[in-house]
């Protein structure tokens, strides 16, 4: 692991009150989201940007483990009623038999009676081709303290939702760490996009002012400026849906009308930041506990509506 600080695991304070409060609104104008994605800090990664119009979410809890389901690992659920089937690739192949649709969701879809597909567009999205300094991932990693995002490493006390990697954001004070997907286009046809996958959080607790934060920002290439933001997570004083711990693997699911990016490249980011400690009386010296964000089987869909 290269970090010049280490990572340290919080301990689970189940007992606050706050800590069950992790279950996201479903649909994502119900709330207030930072559109600069960690504005507390600025620096790179989700500079400017905008709150989606419309757009499905939800943030389910599961068990530990599992397998996973195609390349980026989430399965695909029936959020709006349509049929939804598999992915054959970014190719589209094994599309149902039919006309392509105008539906920018799949509750437009469910309406017109059709079939939705999707199409994964991100590679190793269980980031079970290894670290990045390794040189097979096709993730490109940022952190303010040459820390390796993506880790096996048994040490932290944590397990993978499945495989033997997983991405692990922050967990250092001071530390910004940012997971960027390969540039993807996205298809003039596509209805709309659908990111999912696995969380599990684990919150700085002893400091009352805490800045920390965590997002996943959908990013134009270039200037990476975050022109999606279909989820982040905050302290309470900023948004109370979804802070708090998750000990657990839990599944987190957000869609968007895809029209504003037809031909455009993208890129999925996962942006987290612990900040520093104040020197105060109530922080132990040489206490190095941060708040921890892992990811696991991540997936970014395009849809389309066949009738």
């Amino acid at each position: 692991m290269a970090s010049k600080l280490s990572r340290q695991v919080i301990t689970v304070c189940s007992s606050l009150a706050f800590v069950g409060g992790c279950t996201q609104i479903l649909g994502i104008s119900d709330y207030e989201i930072d559109p600069s994605l960690g504005a507390h800090a600025g620096g790179e990664g989700g500079n400017g940007g905008t709150k989606p119009s419309g757009g499905t979410k939800s943030d389910a809890g599961g068990p530990n483990g599992g397998q996973r389901s195609g390349e980026g690992g989430a399965p695909d659920t029936n959020v709006g009623g349509a049929p939804i089937i598999g992915d054959a690739g970014a190719g589209g192949a094994g599309a149902p038999v039919g006309t392509v649709v105008p539906c920018d969701s799949a509750d437009c879809c469910a309406q017109l009676g059709g079939t939705a597909f999707g199409v994964e567009m991100i590679k190793d999205g269980g980031f079970e081709l290894g670290t990045v300094e390794a040189g097979k991932s096709p993730w490109t990693q940022l952190s303010t303290n040459s820390a390796e995002v993506i880790t096996n490493d048994p040490s932290f006390g944590f397990d993978p939702k499945s495989g033997a990697y997983y991405a692990y954001l922050s967990g250092i004070p001071g530390e910004r760490s940012t997971l960027y997907s390969e540039t993807v286009t996205v298809p003039n046809d596509a209805g709309w996009l659908t990111v999912s996958g696995y969380r599990l959080f684990q919150i700085d607790l002893q400091d009352p002012l805490n800045h920390d934060f965590c997002g996943i920002g959908f990013y134009a290439v270039p200037p990476d400026k975050a022109l999606e933001i279909p989820f982040y997570w905050s302290d309470p004083a900023h948004n109370t849906d979804g802070w708090g711990d998750t000990p657990n693997w839990k599944r987190f699911e957000a869609s968007w009308d895809a029209a504003p990016h037809h031909g455009a490249k993208r890129r999925l980011g996962l942006v987290a930041e612990s900040d520093k400690y104040p020197a105060k009386a109530d922080v132990a010296p040489g206490d190095s506990t941060a708040s921890s964000y892992l990811f696991d089987d991540v997936s970014l869909k395009f849809y389309r509506c066949y009738k």
